[in-house]
């Protein structure tokens, strides 16, 4: 009995050593290549190589995490900033919110007040705030404000909440009209 555990010991010993050893194999090419031959003093043809480079879109940009809303109802200067963009070409970089007009909600109750976005344009099913170029390689802001909704007033004090969602999206340029 006890030799069979010593024959595994041993076993084991050699199959460690043996993983620490590296293998030297040969190095296989996958990629097709050319083979030239040059006979009879004749110069050989070279055919051209085929050059592939594949650059995925990217850009970085910046938006409020937190958007504070003054006493007065409204917020001025909000500021989405992008550099960095590398896009398909005729592409832009468009920044949407679902709606123009915001609700918020009183807390604890079900006092609301409405806002809306001062700047931007109905684009399928979304509220387009803006659009920033291909090639941007500085900082680029743009700026909008929000405003209290159509015939909105302020009636309830206390701390009134909302949440609105943007979305990035690289989509096709629309030719300025």
């Amino acid at each position: 009995m006890k030799k069979k555990g010593l024959v595994a010991m041993g076993l084991a010993g050699v199959m460690t050593i043996g993983m620490c050893v590296p293998v030297l194999a040969a190095e296989e090419f996958t990629d097709a290549s050319q083979n030239i031959e040059q006979t009879d003093g004749i110069p050989p043809t070279i055919n051209g190589t085929e050059l592939e480079m594949n650059v995925p879109s990217q850009y970085k940009i910046s938006i409020p995490s937190k958007i504070k809303v003054d006493s007065k109802g409204t917020k001025e200067n909000i500021k989405i900033s992008v550099s960095r963009t590398i896009l398909a070409n005729g592409n832009v970089l468009s920044v949407t919110v679902p709606n123009q007009a915001i609700e918020l909600e009183l807390s604890g109750s079900s006092v609301k007040y409405n806002m809306k976005f001062n700047d931007g344009k109905s684009k399928d099913t979304a509220w387009e705030l803006c659009t920033f170029d291909n090639s941007i390689d500085t900082e680029t802001d743009r700026t909008f404000s929000l405003l209290a909704g159509d015939n909105e007033k302020i009636k309830v004090a206390g701390t009134y909440t909302g949440t609105v969602t943007f979305s990035i999206s690289e989509v096709a340029a629309t030719p300025a009209p």
